[in-house]
């Protein structure tokens, strides 16, 4: 089996291609994940943004929250990494980072409306909440509800990395929504902040009334947006909507049938409508769908779930 460095990564024949990542689960040069070569001919040209930026162009952004031995939250040193030259390597306990953030500033017309939205990366898997002036608005509470299983070695079997987006919706603007909008991203013992400052300028066009007084379509306000999980392992993505009446969440897998629970164990859909899949496999890899319906509408967002493959 023929390796592919890093660095220069690329099919050139049906070879197997290889991630490294750390055993648990950070990238660096000891454990291997296997990529299978039919994956990067039939799905690289769909998967290829998605990939790159979860295996490769995320890790690469590691060295951004790594320290040395004295801070408290970002960096550790790997107990089991020899004296050799690789010695002086640190791993991240955690890591996180805003991949998309709204504009510093946004002029509104009074009675306008507009979508804030930012996205976060890192390990484990982020959240995202919104701050009006420094009060926090509604908060979505994201719980996972997977135990963070370890080996007999006490080493993080789970993953739980990927990415969340969230929108923060701003309807019929009056000149109180002038304002400072932040976007809040955290997770274990990290968080990054963006903050964008709304201007609502007076009109005489002041017609607009809140879609709420008479009923709103649904509005997927946080998801998901990528999950990367260990084989063998269950993963819980999360779809987060509002909307009057409340909507209905169900699920499509990635050949667009709707998920039925009541089918077998291999998914749960949870109260709070979170999708849970069981025993990841390499053939569970794909875009799931959550779909929102009430009876003004439905909306839906894309999640896509990548199973790794550590070597034994």
């Amino acid at each position: 089996m023929s390796q592919v460095p890093l660095s220069s990564a690329r099919a050139t024949k049906c070879s197997e291609i290889q991630t490294k990542f750390l055993e648990k689960g950070l990238p660096c040069l000891h454990t291997i994940f296997t990529l299978p070569c039919f994956a990067f001919y039939t799905t690289m040209s769909f998967w290829s943004s998605i990939i790159f930026m979860v295996l490769i162009a995320a890790p690469l952004t590691l060295s951004r929250h790594i320290e040395h031995n004295g801070s408290k939250r970002n960096a550790r040193r790997h107990e089991d990494i020899k004296e050799d030259d690789e010695s002086s390597w640190l791993f991240p306990k955690a890591h996180l980072r805003l991949h998309s953030r709204p504009p510093k500033v946004l002029h509104v017309k009074e009675g306008g409306s507009e979508i804030l939205e930012c996205q976060a990366g890192g390990s484990p898997l982020p959240h995202i909440y919104w701050l009006k002036n420094g009060v926090q608005l509604s908060k979505i509470e994201i719980e996972d509800e997977l135990d963070l299983k370890t080996d007999e070695d006490g080493e993080r079997k789970r993953l739980n990395m990927g990415s969340t987006s969230s929108r923060l919706y701003l309807d019929c603007l009056t000149i109180g929504d002038d304002a400072e909008y932040t976007c809040i991203a955290e997770n274990a013992n990290l968080r990054e902040s963006t903050t964008t400052q709304v201007k609502v300028s007076s009109s005489d066009d002041r017609g607009c009334q809140s879609k709420k007084q008479f009923g709103q379509a649904p509005r997927i306000v946080s998801w998901t947006k990528t999950a990367l999980e260990n084989q063998g392992q269950d993963v819980q993505v999360f779809c987060r909507v509002e909307g009057h009446p409340k909507p209905t969440i169900k699920w499509l897998d990635p050949q667009e049938e709707e998920i039925d629970p009541e089918k077998g164990p291999k998914f749960d859909i949870l109260l709070n409508g979170d999708l849970v899949i069981r025993n990841l496999k390499w053939k569970d890899m794909g875009n799931y769908i959550c779909v929102a319906e009430n009876t003004h509408g439905s909306a839906r967002a894309e999640i896509f779930v990548y199973p790794a493959a550590p070597e034994t």
